[in-house]
């Protein structure tokens, strides 16, 4: 659990999911249940506030409590001339309030490694293949359920490992499968893969058709919609392993590993593995 002694705290990494879990602890934490939960809490965004207002609101006694929760959202979006006012901010802070600095990508911060002495630092990196497991075992079991590891792959595959994305599709699996104490991998392929068996059949058959024009439109559509590009190789990968094209399955498979253990553009490489299985 994130400390709620600490003045400035800084969130780095893709999950979302874990973040608004830490983000909601503090706020109950800090401010307990009532009015302050309001009153005293407000979230700006990096790409639509200033530092002036955001310091300002920062600066300012909290309305009935003793804290106040402030969080900046995108954080490494801010301007030079912001990131420079907040950071002689975090080296002199308000004593009342908690800020906490939200960015997905930790190479943007710019000279924000200057000032970490005087931050908790805390990562919440996307979840490796095994954790993502766990969780999803885990969540059936916290609702009496156990699930099948056949529909965990499924699941992982279709939905990647995204812990948002997981939990909604968790939570339809829990209802859809009623009085039944198992999730069973036909349960993650009526309920979840009818919703990108469509997409997926879609871009399978643009790539068959050799058609990398049509098949990178329709995948930059489902990013635009919040995809990431290691859940469309999932995606991809469920599609071709039910067709059998174990040639196209391995380019896949190295395109994945290349997304996650390379510095390389993962939308660079997703990009460069359609035109590739479409030449192939």
């Amino acid at each position: 659990m994130v400390s709620r002694d600490a003045s400035v705290i800084l969130f780095i990494g893709n999950e979302n999911y874990l973040k608004e879990e830490a983000i909601r602890k503090l706020r109950k934490s800090l401010l307990g249940g009532g009015p302050a939960q309001e009153l005293d809490y407000k979230i700006f965004y990096g790409s639509e506030s200033s530092a002036r207002e955001i310091l300002d609101y920062a600066a300012t006694f909290p309305f009935s409590g003793a804290k106040k929760l402030v969080v900046i959202k995108d954080v490494e979006k801010l301007s030079q001339e912001d990131k420079t006012r907040l950071i002689a901010y975090i080296k002199k802070p308000a004593r009342f309030t908690c800020l906490v600095l939200d960015a997905s990508d930790a190479s943007r911060l710019g000279d924000f490694h200057s000032v970490y002495r005087y931050i908790k630092v805390v990562h919440y990196d996307d979840l490796t293949d095994s954790e993502a497991r766990s969780w999803i075992e885990r969540f059936a079991a916290s609702r009496g359920k156990s699930i099948e590891k056949g529909a965990v792959e499924i699941l992982k595959e279709l939905q990647g490992l995204n812990l948002s994305s997981l939990t909604q599709e968790m939570e339809k699996l829990v209802a859809f499968t009623g009085k039944d104490t198992v999730i069973k991998a036909g349960d993650v392929e009526d309920l979840v893969g009818k919703s990108y068996r469509g997409s997926a059949f879609d871009i399978g058959s643009a790539i068959r058709e050799k058609r990398a024009d049509k098949a990178l439109s329709l995948v930059s559509d489902l990013m635009l919609r919040g995809r990431r590009p290691y859940e469309m190789i999932g995606l991809l990968y469920w599609n071709l392993k039910k067709l059998a094209k174990k040639n196209k399955i391995d380019t896949l498979l190295k395109a994945d590993l290349d997304i996650k253990y390379t510095r390389y553009d993962p939308r660079f490489i997703l990009e460069f593995v359609i035109v590739k299985l479409c030449l192939g």
